[in-house]
């Protein structure tokens, strides 16, 4: 178990470092696109309160400029009635509160037909200085003091029949705009409709502007203001994160000039994407717990492997027995290591049964510690000189077996005789004779000639042994 944990420990806090920065990644990513999509949905219902505020205004700047065109064609005294029902069209035909067309002098008529004079209002000044030359615009009357609630003059400048210079005014009442761009549908902390160079016309909290105070100067933290600006003149849509306060969007009107400014800050806008930050967050839990259930599987499935490789490898062990005195396979063992090396595909070996001669009398004689002092000499010796993929056993009988893989021509089998002949002797001259003077009978079995299986090739050898014995040679004897 603690090995396992060991193992585990290094891969699963990598893994889980991994883990947490993809999941951070991703969720920053989630809440970029969660943040994306709030500025996108708050800056569509905007754009269409405000193309619908658009409209009406442009509606009252078109039908005005019509009539300023067919004034053209009128003396400002003599066809007064024609005047004024062109002036009464713009109100029918417009959301323009009232209508007056006055000469350069600021005299004229209102759509209902009377007389009427601007020559004390604030504006008129203004209008002459900006317009006395033609052309057309808006004047924001809030700016002045003396309106109480706020309006938009719409001025075209127009010229009668007889060359004098005359102003088509339309107003437009803008006390609903508050409610028209931000009504309940608004989720922003902050809102204002602004002209194009940013005073601001209408609020979100109801007020009116006063046309004084730049919508940028009201805002937290550091306001990209040029970058506003252009949005607003070259009509192109613009987000941004006010660092340490919260997010910006800019949606410039289509039809006319201005647009609108939306301030959110980080906690409203929380709010605004929790829905779907829940929903990536619960399936950022939904993924933690699969990981966290995948490595636990692992790391059972490890703990189970090794549990069945060490139940496999006792079993192995258990089909493998081994000779307690000398660490040499037992002869069953021996038999069943020569059937697997055939059913994976060897074909020839050469086996050699090695015997104490008269052991059992060398045993009463000399005694049980003797013998098998002079078996593990034997066994040491077999052990250093053969390789490690040969097959090496001991039998109960006091034999020793020795099969050699892969010897198949007659030049091998020669070769592993005469090295199996050299051992012998080496173990003679190197005190073995002294020590232990014992005589050791050799017989060699070959696969397949003399055996198809582990069995029948010791039975081979040992019979090779018997007749070594009876035909008292004192060589390496072979079964056939």
């Amino acid at each position: 178990m603690r090995r396992t944990f060991l193992r585990w420990l290094i891969p699963v806090v990598l893994y889980s470092v991994f883990v947490a920065t993809v999941l951070g990644v991703f969720k920053t990513s989630a809440r970029n696109i969660a943040i994306h999509d709030a500025w996108q949905t708050q800056v569509n219902e905007i754009d269409r309160a405000l193309y619908k505020a658009d409209v009406n205004i442009k509606a009252v700047q078109d039908v005005t400029k019509m009539v300023a065109e067919y004034c053209e064609d009128y003396d400002f005294k003599q066809d007064s009635d024609k005047i004024c029902k062109w002036l009464s069209y713009i109100i029918d035909k417009s959301y323009a509160s009232s209508v007056v067309l006055c000469d350069s002098e600021g005299y004229g008529y209102s759509e209902s037909g009377k007389m009427t004079s601007i020559v004390g209002e604030p504006f008129f000044d203004d209008m002459v200085s900006y317009f006395g030359n033609g052309g057309n615009g808006m004047i924001f009357l809030g700016i002045y003091a003396e309106y109480d609630s706020y309006q938009v003059a719409y001025i075209v400048s127009t010229e009668f029949v007889d060359g004098s210079r005359g102003y088509v005014i339309s107003y437009i009442d803008t006390e609903n705009l508050p409610n028209q761009i931000f009504g309940d549908n608004f989720k922003g902390d902050l809102g204002y409709i602004v002209a194009y160079d940013g005073s601001i016309l209408v609020s979100s909290n109801g007020i009116l502007g006063t046309g004084d105070g730049k919508a940028w100067d009201t805002l937290p933290g550091e306001v990209p203001v040029e970058a506003i600006k252009n949005s607003i003149s070259n009509k192109i849509e613009y987000t941004c994160e006010l660092k340490g306060h919260g997010y910006l969007t800019v949606s410039p009107s289509m039809i006319t000039q201005g647009g609108a400014i939306v301030y959110t800050s980080y906690e409203t806008m929380d709010k605004l994407i929790a829905v779907p930050m829940s929903h990536t967050e619960n399936l950022l839990k939904v993924f933690m717990i699969a990981t966290v259930v995948l490595v636990l599987l692992l790391i059972l499935v490890d703990i189970l492997s090794d549990r069945l490789e060490i139940y496999f490898g006792k079993r192995r062990r258990e089909k493998r027995k081994i000779d307690e005195l000398t660490g040499l396979l037992e002869e069953e063992s021996a038999e069943r290591a020569i059937d697997e090396y055939l059913k994976l595909g060897g074909t020839n070996g050469l086996l050699f049964v090695m015997a104490i001669d008269g052991a059992d009398e060398i045993r009463i004689s000399k005694g049980e510690e003797y013998i098998d002092k002079a078996m593990l000499h034997i066994a040491t010796e077999l052990k250093t000189r053969f390789r490690i993929t040969d097959v090496i056993s001991r039998s109960a009988e006091d034999e020793f077996f020795v099969f050699l893989k892969d010897i198949e021509t007659e030049k091998d089998i020669r070769k592993q005789t005469d090295d199996m002949q050299m051992f012998i002797h080496d173990l003679k001259e190197e005190g073995m004779a002294e020590k232990y003077p014992i005589k050791l009978n050799v017989g060699a079995a070959i696969l397949p000639k003399d055996g198809s299986s582990g069995k029948e090739i010791v039975f081979a050898g040992r019979k090779a042994i018997e007749r070594m014995k009876s035909e008292q040679k004192g060589t390496i004897t072979f079964y056939h």
